[in-house]
């Protein structure tokens, strides 16, 4: 979980709060994947 958290820092205002709780202000339409694929709900 934790390194695929990391793959999103480059989301502008990307936060990751703890393992299941993040928030970022402006992703981009590619980066939607990725925050599915690092989310815990994201993953079933």
């Amino acid at each position: 979980m934790i390194s695929a958290m990391n793959t999103l820092n480059h989301i502008r205002n990307f936060l990751r709060i703890d393992d299941g709780l993040a928030t970022s202000g402006m992703p981009q339409p590619d980066d939607f994947a990725a925050l599915r694929q690092a989310s815990p709900r994201g993953r079933h």
